[in-house]
């Protein structure tokens, strides 16, 4: 490849990732954003473009630190292993200097680094990032993302990318999403046309359409649709559990309904109050 072919992402992704785009991935990976929020349906391919295109900014940016933060680690390393299966079938991987589960270095000096956010940003502060990808963003606590993730890109006039299904109205994702200073690109699952109709009609018949907006429509969904405020659930979320540590849970189902969404809760009880630790 010339340099100008280097340059261009979508040429980089053909020819070097063997990805082929759809017409809206292409329009993401020629995007040149510092800003990018992406709101997305389910399997719409969003994590695949955006591996291509972090490999494609680590490669032509030299010396630079891109860091894929998700909520949690297992989040992070499925992006991570898009990028690595990409490298690894390409010619990029003779410029692999180092690599191991959640860290790879470029020959030109450049690292891509994934980690989990946790609830209050621990394992992030001490990096420098010259792009931060958020993915599935609206899970990630405000907190971390407005005191710990934009501070890191001060110094670098760094890129930050924001991608996630959409949920509530009160968290930083949903405020750039109405925000003129970033660039927004939607994606309804009806957007990939391996997708049928048939498929999308027999989900909303199955999960409700609450649920299916969220999920195949990529709306958000305010908390007057809603029976608790997604604040409220959003702030009893405990991202640092671990279920070994913790026996002493109250689980249960509430199965929801075409109206309202199902959700799966593990409770602990503090005194009076209840806790809830983990919900899905």
């Amino acid at each position: 490849m010339n340099v100008d072919e280097l340059r261009d992402p979508v040429v980089f992704a053909r020819k070097l990732l063997k990805f082929e785009p759809f017409p809206y991935q292409v329009q993401l990976l020629k995007d040149q954003s510092k800003r990018i929020v992406v709101c997305a349906g389910r399997q719409v391919g969003k994590s695949t473009t955006i591996a291509a295109k972090a490999i494609h900014f680590a490669v032509t940016n030299p010396r630079t630190t891109t860091l894929i933060v998700s909520p949690t680690l297992r989040q992070s390393m499925l992006m991570f292993d898009k990028i690595l299966d990409f490298i690894e079938n390409s010619p990029l991987r003779r410029s692999v200097k180092y690599k191991s589960r959640t860290r790879i270095r470029f020959s030109n000096g450049s690292w891509v680094v994934a980690l989990p956010c946790g609830r209050y940003g621990h394992t992030l502060r001490g990096f420098t990032a010259h792009l931060i990808i958020l993915d599935e963003a609206a899970f990630i606590p405000v907190e971390v993302i407005e005191n710990v993730v934009f501070p890191m890109l001060a110094t670098t006039d760094g890129a930050c990318w924001m991608l996630s299904t959409p949920w509530g109205t009160d968290h930083t994702f949903y405020r750039a999403w109405n925000s003129p200073d970033w660039s927004k690109h939607h994606w309804p699952t009806s957007v990939n046309p391996l997708v049928k109709p048939e498929f999308l009609e027999e989900q909303r018949r199955l999960i409700g359409e609450e649920r299916f907006r969220i999920e195949y429509l990529a709306e958000f969904v305010t908390d007057e649709d809603s029976f608790f405020p997604i604040s409220l659930l959003r702030s009893a979320i405990d991202f640092d559990y671990q279920p070994h540590l913790e026996p002493n849970l109250v689980w249960g189902y509430d199965p929801g309904g075409k109206d309202s969404m199902a959700a799966f809760v593990a409770i602990k009880w503090e005194g009076e109050k209840a806790r809830v630790m983990r919900r899905t």
